[in-house]
């Protein structure tokens, strides 16, 4: 199986959410990302800080590794296409060494799997 390797970093976008809502939405995509097998995530900082100013980037950000098989990608992509789709203005940004990739809404999953599958290991050789 196909290593995610280096970790992919996974930005959540949600213009219209406050810091405290937007660190909710992330640990909860995080509970869903979790169940992917395979994927291990976590999140690139735990708690909101008191003030919540300018944390909205970090409130957001998980990162994710592990071994995946085609069919967790496919879950994996279905998963993220539903997050961005439960809400308006809600977009995700896949990045790995340099290499930036959009999710927004209306993104067919087949298309978001087809992302995943380049930032893979071995598709980037």
């Amino acid at each position: 199986m196909p290593e995610i390797r280096p970790e992919v970093h996974l930005s959540l976008e949600a213009p219209d959410a406050t810091p405290e809502r937007l660190h909710r939405a992330a640990r909860l995509l995080q509970g869903e990302l979790r169940r992917v097998r395979g994927l291990a995530v976590r999140r690139l900082r735990e708690e909101p800080p008191p003030d919540g100013r300018g944390t909205g980037a970090l409130l957001a950000e998980l990162v994710l590794g592990g071994t995946l098989a085609t069919g967790s990608i496919t879950t994996l992509s279905t998963v993220l296409t539903g997050w961005v789709d439960r809400g308006e203005h809600r977009a995700i940004t896949l990045r790995c060494e340099g290499v930036l990739r959009r999710i927004e809404a209306g993104t067919p999953p087949v298309e978001a799997e087809a992302v995943l599958h380049r930032l893979r290991a071995e598709d980037r050789g």
